[in-house]
């Protein structure tokens, strides 16, 4: 298939969450936010995107980082899908989350790709939204004289569609810590074994009693297989 370049475009590069959003006011609808870019540079390529200004948002370090607090763990959304991959606490404390990020493309895409993204990106397929779905996590969207927080679940909207507004960001993902005797999986059915998209993705997640023999709670989530990912 063809792809022609880029398509002309004004750069900006504001170093601030407030200098981003005054930007995103200012523009508007001409205007969009990139992270690494993996979906929405090859759109642009194919015209399905023409943007007049993008606005960069790599260099607002407090969108960063991962971190665990009292209030669960908190994913920056300029945490990359490498990131997620390599943090011991994400593979010790959300073995769900770690799981999907391993199964999604490659490892340069990983580098690349941010989990906030992935999100805002809104495809059904998606792989970070089942489990954060079946984790019960919020997303904190912020705009001029705004702050809410939105469950995973409620943010799709469509396909490639949400409830983030085009003066807002999404800058954390924030995931209640499951209890000791929670626990779940992310599985990926693929036409080949890496590097492809889900054609069903399901994340599982159990919480059992004291006892470990009766199943207090249940959740799945489901990509991939309707116009948003679901929980079941």
């Amino acid at each position: 298939m063809f792809i022609r370049r880029l398509p002309e475009f004004e750069h900006h590069a504001p170093a601030t969450v407030a200098e981003t959003l005054d930007l995103l006011a200012r523009l508007g609808s001409q205007s969009r936010v990139f992270a690494g870019g993996t979906d929405l540079f090859p759109a642009m390529k194919k015209r399905e995107q023409t943007p007049e200004h993008l606005i960069s948002l790599k260099g607002i370090s407090s969108l960063k980082g991962i971190s665990l607090d009292d209030g669960g763990m908190r994913i920056g959304a300029l945490a990359t899908l490498g990131d997620i991959e390599r943090s011991q606490l994400v593979r010790q404390h959300l073995p769900m989350l770690w799981h999907a990020v391993q199964v999604m493309a490659s490892p340069q895409i990983r580098t690349l790709g941010t989990i906030g993204g992935n999100i805002c990106s809104a495809v059904p397929s998606a792989d970070t939204a089942p489990p954060l779905i079946a984790l019960q996590a919020s997303v904190k969207l912020l705009g001029v004289g705004s702050e809410r927080s939105v469950p995973v679940e409620d943010f799709f909207t469509g396909p490639k569609e949400s409830v983030l507004r085009e003066d807002e960001i999404l800058t954390e993902i924030l995931i209640p810590m499951p209890p000791a005797r929670g626990g779940g999986v992310y599985l990926k059915l693929m036409r080949r074994n890496a590097m492809e998209l889900a054609l069903v993705g399901v994340a599982a997640y159990l919480a059992l009693d004291e006892t470990l023999t009766i199943c207090e709670e249940a959740r799945i989530a489901l990509g991939a297989v309707a116009p948003t990912p679901i929980r079941a």
